[in-house]
């Protein structure tokens, strides 16, 4: 049944990134030879969307997302050290974060916008805190879709839960730690990239 699910959403959301885009170029460095598709990044949002676990926790993976980062990477379990794969995992991030976008969720008001501010919109923060603590990836780029980082989107997140009515207290205090996250890890506004 996990299957079927996963293939109708794949399948949803190439449609959905075919009329987007062209297919993601591989660039040669990070010596990685899988280049990354849609359907790669179909998987990693479905993985961060429904927080499976992951198929083979004993080579230390406890979600399935961090299998997705890790194939996407060309990072081996055994064969790559834990640094070894984070680089990797950095290297691919950098590569191609302004086109790792979900697009197939209705109601998110991050849809077709990166997946950390998908993650956020979605009440994920598991993959936001693995972003940023365990992977360390640079947040500091513009989203093409809405031309903002992932900070900004983080504030502007927090400032409508503390004034919406009724006010959502607990969400907004959790969006306030992941933008302290975020600022203790570097993180920047739009504003501070451009200047």
């Amino acid at each position: 049944m996990k299957n079927r699910i996963a293939i109708c959403l794949f399948l949803v959301n190439l449609c959905c990134v075919y009329s987007q885009e062209t297919a993601l170029v591989k660039t040669d460095s990070c010596d990685c030879r899988h280049q990354i598709t849609e359907l790669d990044i179909a998987l990693l949002c479905f993985n961060v969307e429904d927080m499976y676990e992951a198929d083979e926790p004993e080579k230390g993976f406890t979600f399935a997302f961090e299998e997705s980062l890790w194939k996407m990477s060309c990072a081996v379990p055994g064969v790559d050290t834990r640094e070894e794969a984070i680089m990797k995992v950095q290297c691919m991030w950098n590569k191609y974060r302004e086109r790792i976008r979900c697009y197939v969720h209705p109601t998110s008001i991050a849809v077709n916008k990166n997946i950390t501010k998908f993650s956020l919109d979605i009440n994920n923060t598991v993959f936001i805190y693995q972003a940023v603590r365990k992977y360390n990836l640079d947040m500091n780029f513009l989203d093409p879709a809405d031309n903002k980082t992932f900070l900004d989107f983080v504030e502007e997140r927090e400032e409508y839960f503390r004034t919406i009515t009724p006010v959502d207290i607990t969400k907004a205090d959790e969006y306030q730690k992941i933008y302290q996250l975020l600022k203790t890890h570097g993180a920047k506004h739009c504003r501070e990239l451009i200047n």
